[in-house]
């Protein structure tokens, strides 16, 4: 069974990507922490994960940041899709949620 622990601390994050959900295609997507605590809080390994239910693929890592208090960190992962299946798939920063859902099309034929 695969469980992601979802993130307690006072930081927020936001995903949004751009690019096709193509099979084997490249996204680029864009992850802000906030901190909204009174605290630094650094993420450790902020991962890129694509979800298909059970089925789970790292996308790539970004380097671990430290987020003052009231401040936000934004950095741009560029990353490949898997080849996977044509469908619905979760796209999310592992141990936070919620984040962005991306459709995998089918190849032109």
């Amino acid at each position: 069974m695969h469980t992601v622990d979802v993130d307690r601390t006072d930081v927020r994050q936001h995903l949004h990507r751009t690019g096709f959900g193509l099979s084997g295609g490249a996204i680029n997507a864009t992850v802000t922490f906030r901190n909204d605590g009174t605290e630094s809080v650094t993420v450790a390994e902020p991962l890129l994960i694509l979800s298909g239910g059970m089925d789970k693929w790292q996308l790539g890592a970004l380097d671990p940041v430290t987020v003052e208090a009231g401040e936000e960190h934004s950095a741009i992962l560029t990353v490949t899709v898997p080849l996977v299946a044509p469908g619905r798939y979760g796209l999310f920063v592992h141990g936070f949620a919620p984040g962005e859902v991306l459709f995998i099309e089918p190849p032109d034929e």
